[in-house]
């Protein structure tokens, strides 16, 4: 009988000392119920300003901002999108969705070091290790790891956020001017165009983006040419005295120079007297352009 008792109790002894022992990770069993989650019920949105403007983001599970708790969402970057060297406080996991996500470890941006990395691939950038990444095409990763998540520039000149801090004399929306429209294209092709976060030029203190290499080497030869009238804002409020924001479609072209307008409503005011307005506006220019924006 002793026998029996000493084999039962050693036969279950290694069942139960490994449930007991089973660690426990303090991002492990937080959910409450199961996440089927399905790509229709994705809902995109401007992503953290510590990442260049273009990318959209997705929250799929858990909240970046927890400590010790995991998280899940994605990225969607646009063809042409730049993340310069840059760190984060924990291990970040990432898996490609959809597109070709070219990344290399490095301190210094470097194309030619980067492996493409495929739909589907697969990658783990360790804590505190600097890395960078481009893309050629519409590119969706997943990333998840512990939080809180967080985004450090190897270079602080190369963080977006510095970026708007610093602006320069054109209106500027996360850190670029025209909104990252491509202001050569108003020109060539007579309508708004996407720039690329790769394509880029600075003046006056401004980055300007570009849909094509020459484009940006048109502007850069000759910014003043190409560049929009009193910074980029509105012209008609320029002609009434104050400083407010623009949209990409309100613009037109008078004279060969880019005139851009609060909204379309505002753009067909403005259209009924143009040289009246921009009489008024470059002569109230000067002194708007000290004024701080009107939201």
């Amino acid at each position: 009988m002793k026998v029996l008792t000493l084999l039962v109790f050693t036969l279950c002894t290694p069942l139960f000392t490994a449930v007991a022992a089973e660690p426990t990770n303090p991002a492990a069993a937080v959910l409450k119920d199961h996440i089927l989650l399905v790509p229709d019920d994705i809902q995109w949105k401007s992503c953290s300003a510590a990442l260049p403007p273009g990318a959209q983001c997705a929250a799929i599970e858990g909240d970046l901002t927890a400590a010790n708790v995991l998280f899940t969402y994605r990225v969607k970057f646009p063809a042409g999108y730049r993340i310069d060297p840059h760190f984060h406080p924990a291990d970040e996991h990432i898996t490609v969705i959809d597109g070709t996500f070219h990344l290399a470890p490095g301190t210094r941006f470097d194309k030619a070091r980067t492996k493409a990395m495929t739909r589907g691939s697969f990658m783990v950038m360790p804590k505190g290790h600097a890395h960078y990444a481009w893309t050629d095409s519409e590119t969706i990763v997943q990333v998840h790891a512990i939080g809180p998540w967080g985004l450090t520039y190897v270079n602080p000149e190369d963080d977006p956020r510095t970026k708007r801090a610093l602006a320069g004399e054109f209106f500027e929306v996360n850190g670029v001017a025209l909104r990252g429209y491509d202001a050569v294209a108003y020109f060539e092709l007579g309508k708004p165009t996407p720039g690329l976060t790769l394509l880029r030029h600075e003046f006056r203190g401004s980055v300007f983006l570009f849909s094509s290499e020459a484009n940006r080497k048109k502007f850069a030869a000759n910014p003043e040419k190409y560049a929009p009238q009193y910074g980029g804002y509105c012209a008609l409020g320029t002609a009434n005295g104050y400083k407010v924001k623009t949209e990409p479609d309100a613009f037109k072209v008078v004279d060969g120079k880019l005139y851009l307008n609060y909204n379309l409503k505002v753009l067909d005011l403005w259209t009924q007297d143009e040289p009246g307005y921009i009489a008024g506006a470059n002569k109230n220019w000067p002194e708007v352009s000290k004024m701080p924006m009107k939201e």
